[in-house]
C-alpha cells in the first residue's frame, strides 16, 4: 500500500497537460476508484483571492464552495469507466452558482445514481447531504446527457408511516413514495425516479417520478404563462418571518406608526390574474424594511433617522444587526 498525504487541489492543478500555466507537470496514473467526502467552505470564508483563483483554474463562475473544484478535479484523476463515491452538499443541485458544476458534471462523468438526504441530518455535521455514484469518461468528455441516471431522495414529513426502518440507509430500500418511520420517531418520504434538467444543462436538478410527470403536465396544459411573463422576479426579503418585521397593527403602536413601512404582498392577495386587497384587516401586512435604493445602490438607512423603527428592530436587535451587516 502507498499512502500520500497531498494538497488535492494543488495536485490537480500541476498534473501535466492541466492547462494551468503554472502546471509543474506532475504525472498521476489515474485511479480506478475515489471515496471522497469534500470540505464544505464558501467565499465568504475562503476569502475573495483564493475564491476567484479556484474559479478562474476550474472554469467556474459566480460564488464557489470549495466543493465545487474537488467535484471537477476528481474527473481528472479518475480512469475511464472508473468509480466515484462522493458525499457533499446538495445545494449545487438548485443554487445559481451551481450551474458550471452541473453542467460539467455531466460532461466530465457518467452519472449512475444520485442519492439526495434532504433534511435527515445523516451525521451531526452534515448539512443537506447528497450522494453521486459516477464513472469516468475518455479525455473527450461526453455530450451532456441525463438519460437513465437514478435519483433517489429522502425528506422528513408528518404524513402517517407505511413501514418501520432502523435508520435513513435502510429506509432507502422501499419502495417509491413510501413513507418511512424510523427508530429515533421522524417519519420520511422515500421517492425514485430519474434525474430531469429541462434539457438545460445548466438548469436545476429534479427528481422525475410517474405521478409528478403527470402532474406536472397538467399544470403545463393550463398555464398561461409564467411569473418572468407579468415583472422581474426578485429576490426574497429575510425576515424569518419574524413579527418585529412583518405584521398588520403597525397603525396601532403607542409611539405612532414608524417609518420605513412597505406594503407586502402575501398568498392573500393572490387571484387569477391580479392581486385583490384582502377583506380582513389582519391578513393586510405591512413590513418593517430598512434598506433604500440610492444613485450609489442599495443601501442600509441610517437608524438614528428613523428612530421609530429602530426602536421596533430593536426588540430583534441581534438578528436585525446580523441583517444590516450583510
Amino acid at each position: 500500500m502507498h499512502l500520500e498525504q497531498k494538497n488535492f487541489l494543488t495536485h490537480v492543478l500541476n498534473l501535466k497537460g492541466s492547462g494551468d500555466l503554472f502546471s509543474v507537470d506532475e504525472v498521476q496514473e489515474p485511479f480506478c476508484l475515489v471515496i471522497a467526502n469534500p470540505p464544505y467552505v464558501r467565499t465568504q470564508i475562503m476569502g475573495a483571492q483564493q475564491a476567484q483563483q479556484l474559479a478562474q483554474s476550474f472554469g467556474l463562475t459566480g460564488r464557489v464552495d470549495m466543493y465545487y473544484p474537488f467535484l471537477l478535479g476528481i474527473s481528472q484523476i479518475l480512469e475511464e469507466n472508473g468509480v466515484a463515491g462522493v458525499i457533499t452538499s446538495n445545494r449545487f443541485m438548485t443554487t445559481k452558482s451551481g450551474q458550471a458544476v452541473r453542467r460539467e458534471l455531466l460532461r466530465r462523468f457518467r452519472i449512475s445514481h444520485v442519492w439526495d438526504f434532504g433534511d435527515t441530518k445523516l451525521f451531526e455535521a452534515a448539512v443537506l447531504p447528497s450522494v453521486l455514484l459516477a464513472h469516468g469518461v475518455s479525455g473527450t468528455r461526453q455530450p451532456h446527457k441525463i438519460e437513465g441516471i437514478n435519483y433517489s431522495s429522502i425528506y422528513e414529513t408528518e404524513a402517517p408511516e407505511c413501514i418501520d426502518a432502523n435508520d435513513v440507509i435502510a429506509a432507502l430500500s422501499v419502495k417509491n413514495d413510501t413513507v418511512v418511520a424510523i427508530s429515533d420517531g421522524r417519519h420520511f418520504r422515500v421517492r425514485h425516479g430519474t434525474l430531469d434538467n429541462g434539457g438545460d444543462v445548466e438548469a436545476v436538478w429534479r427528481i422525475v417520478i410517474q405521478s409528478t410527470d403527470k402532474w406536472l403536465a397538467t399544470v403545463d396544459v393550463n398555464t398561461w404563462g409564467t411569473f418572468r411573463r407579468i415583472g422581474k422576479i426578485r429576490v426574497g426579503v429575510k425576515s424569518t418571518t419574524d413579527k418585529v418585521f412583518i405584521r398588520s397593527d403597525l397603525n396601532d403602536f403607542p409611539d405612532g406608526r414608524p417609518k420605513l413601512l412597505r406594503p407586502l404582498i402575501t398568498r392573500r392577495f393572490a387571484r387569477c390574474f391580479k392581486a385583490c386587497v384582502p377583506s380582513k384587516a389582519n391578513h393586510i401586512k405591512e413590513i418593517l424594511y430598512p434598506h433604500e435604493v440610492t444613485e450609489n445602490g442599495r443601501g442600509e438607512v441610517d437608524l438614528s433617522m428613523c428612530p421609530k423603527a429602530g426602536h421596533q428592530a430593536g426588540t430583534a436587535e441581534p438578528y436585525f444587526a446580523h441583517l444590516l451587516d450583510r
